[in-house]
């Protein structure tokens, strides 16, 4: 039975606080690349936070193997990877939690820069975009919400199933065949990443662990686990009352003297709890 907690790509149900703040990065990080440019006649941002294998190779510049993640090259290329973003970044935090959805999502992204970097070490050409990270979260949508219906440019119905094996194929080709001007081996780090990332979240959910669904549950176990544990004190407190009763007649009838080891420690006890 594969889990569907709420409808995954709707506008009108929110955006939940990581994908939000993730627009916002990069949206911000757009703004600031657009900004330095035209002040300095020069992609200053670009060329100290995308991806240049060769710089991270020769230079250390490791931080570019993360940093690439934020960049674009265009207001166009923003769109469509924030748009990926929004409608399946949103379904998957929901499924996941904000804290395991944003370390699944950087990871994808960091993963495809990695791949990137292995697969062309001395290229200075760079990379730049969250496409790697979009890629990871669909590929964990899909395996997750196989049959949820996805309408490529706002008509074409397709299950999302289908549309990760689309895109990795897609991909797979673009490797194989060298097209310039996308990086397919960010892509394909990022769906791997995104793949091994379904498989440990999943993987964890199937023995019922941090599950979003549990948590009602886990509350609930833990008031009835409170509840009995009262009940419990009550009982005991009305059982000693009625033994400590017991050995007080006992006394008052038969002295001190005629009480047992047993007895004596019951009265031991409750005088120390009365301190």
């Amino acid at each position: 039975m594969r889990p569907a907690y709420r409808p995954a790509l709707t506008f009108g149900d929110g955006i939940p606080p990581a994908v939000k703040g993730l627009l916002l990065v990069n949206v911000a990080v757009f703004v600031v690349q657009l900004l330095v440019e035209r002040s300095t006649r020069m992609p200053v941002v670009e060329y100290l936070f995308a991806l240049w294998p060769a710089h991270v190779l020769h230079q250390g510049k490791v931080w570019q193997l993360f940093t690439y993640q934020f960049l674009h090259a265009d207001p166009m290329h923003l769109l469509y990877n924030m748009l990926g973003l929004f409608f399946f970044g949103r379904a998957m935090e929901w499924h996941w939690g904000s804290h395991r959805f944003l370390t699944v999502y950087l990871i994808s992204g960091l993963a495809g820069g990695i791949v990137t970097w292995l697969a062309s070490l001395n290229s200075v050409v760079p990379t730049l975009g969250a496409s790697g990270a979009v890629l990871g979260v669909l590929v964990a949508f899909g395996l997750t919400f196989p049959d949820a219906i996805i309408f490529i440019n706002f008509f074409i119905p397709m299950k999302a199933k289908w549309l990760v094996i689309i895109y990795a194929a897609l991909n797979i080709f673009g490797t194989i065949g060298g097209r310039g001007g996308i990086s397919y081996t960010a892509h394909l780090g990022g769906m791997a990443a995104g793949f091994l990332a379904w498989r440990w979240e999943e993987a964890w959910i199937m023995r019922g662990r941090y599950h979003p669904a549990l948590k009602d549950k886990v509350q609930q176990w833990r008031r009835q686990r409170e509840e009995r544990l009262r009940t419990g004190r009550a009982k005991k407190l009305v059982r000693d009352r009625d033994q400590i009763d017991s050995i007080l007649e006992k006394i008052s009838r038969e002295g001190m003297e005629s009480l047992t080891e047993g007895e004596r420690r019951i009265l031991e006890e409750a005088s120390r709890e009365d301190r």
